[in-house]
């Protein structure tokens, strides 16, 4: 049986992409470029930052490549993870395009160079030149980039025309239903889904003054069936006059727009399930929810709504608590009546966050582990050894689950899960 390893959330934008300007002029505060823009106001970076700043510096094709080679080493070429994943056959990356657009928009470009726009088709260039070399080895790989909007572009003047520049842009680079239904080899290479990204500068669920305009665009994407991918964590780039990521970046917001009628089928990926640090404090000292963390909204979102998912992109699997707490999460979700028909193991889907975690613990090899000294291969180690400790109860006394079942929790994450998230 063929199956495919799904990375949700990765992206391959550089320096040609970023307002660099903006983030040394103070326009924006972008902590993603904190090092490069110190270089260039003469100051000294870390050195171990080299790896991700070497990552901005190089071109698209480059790191393409790279990316896909770290995958593939880590699924097919490591016979641990190779046989607990039940050797996959494919992967499939969806590196997600963030729209910058909103704060360069009222500055000159140079011709070829207008914003989000050129920025996709600079990495649909790249797809396409690696297409060879993607498909070409034992584990091909597709590439399907989601496209960056910045919601507040719709609040603008001629918002109506805005939302309808980009429905016609879609027409013809996004995939139609029927396209997202075919196999993935046989889809055509075009942009699967939509990434925004609240921080930037918009409330997903505005004030009434641009309801309209939002609810809009939602209802455009039920009715196309087209996956949306929304940063939702503390700690995100916050520009200076916009009232700060995190509170843009909320979980509750989703929830008015979910419960809105006609939304409860929005195709929805809460990226990064809320933050790894909310994990050691996501329950009670009775086991219960927390209801003031933002994870546990998640959660619940998930529980209630059909296409809602939440991708566990740059979580730190390798910090003790961290790991302890998601497995403590799982085994309580797999066990315990929550009151709904999804559970959380057919609702969670794998994203890497590359490259803002190759500095990361989580991206190195512990202390007393062998091999290379970073990699992708870590990150899917160190979130198995979470799986590895997800409990069954038989009995009343909790056991380990066999090692068929926990393979099968991670096969869902990284497999199943994701492909009806984007499938559709």
């Amino acid at each position: 049986m063929n199956k495919t390893f799904f990375d949700v959330h990765c992206h391959l934008f550089n320096l040609i992409d970023v307002p660099l300007w903006e983030t040394i002029s103070g326009a924006m505060r972008m902590h993603t470029l904190i090092g490069l823009a110190s270089i260039l106001a003469g100051k000294s970076i870390l050195r171990d930052q080299r790896y991700f700043v070497r990552f901005f510096e190089r071109s698209s094709e480059t790191n393409l490549l790279w990316l896909a080679r770290q995958i593939q080493e880590a699924v097919k070429d490591d016979r641990e993870l190779s046989e607990f994943l039940d050797s996959p056959t494919a992967i499939v990356i969806t590196p997600l395009i963030m729209d910058f657009d909103t704060h360069i928009e009222s500055l000159p470009c140079m011709p070829g160079d207008e914003g989000v726009e050129s920025q996709y088709h600079r990495l649909d260039h790249a797809i396409k030149d690696c297409q060879a070399a993607l498909t070409s080895g034992s584990t091909p790989v597709r590439v399907f980039p989601f496209m960056g909007l910045a919601l507040d572009k719709l609040n603008n003047n001629d918002s109506q025309s805005n939302l309808q520049k980009f429905q016609k842009w879609w027409s013809k680079n996004g995939m139609s239903p029927e396209e997202r239904a075919l196999p993935w080899d046989r889809m055509p290479q075009k942009a699967i889904g939509i990434k925004l990204y609240p921080a930037l500068g918009f409330q997903p669920y505005p004030s009434s003054l641009h309801m309209g305009k939002y609810l809009e665009f939602y209802h455009w994407c039920v009715e196309n069936s087209i996956p949306l991918t929304v940063h939702c964590q503390p700690g995100a780039y916050d520009p200076d006059n916009l009232g700060g990521g995190d509170k843009n970046s909320s979980p509750a917001y989703w929830q008015k727009v979910l419960e809105t009628k006609g939304l409860e089928t929005l195709r929805i990926n809460f990226a990064h399930f809320g933050g790894g640090g909310n994990l050691p404090e996501l329950m009670n000292e009775s086991g219960e929810l927390n209801t003031r963390n933002e994870t546990s909204i998640i959660i619940n979102l998930l529980r209630q709504y059909p296409n809602t998912y939440a991708d566990l992109s740059a979580i730190n699997f390798r910090d003790a608590s961290i790991n302890e707490s998601f497995a403590t999460l799982l085994t309580q979700d797999l066990h315990k009546e929550h009151g709904s028909q999804h559970s959380l193991s057919e609702k969670l889907i794998w994203g890497s966050d590359v490259p803002m975690v190759i500095e990361s613990p989580q991206y190195h090899q512990g202390p007393n582990s062998t091999g290379p000294e970073m990699g992708y291969i870590h990150c899917l180690k160190n979130f198995k050894s979470s799986i590895d400790t997800v409990k069954s109860i038989d009995h009343g006394q909790p056991d380990c689950l066999s090692q068929r079942k926990q393979g099968e929790v991670m096969q869902a994450i990284v497999s199943s899960n994701p492909d009806r998230f984007l499938h559709g």
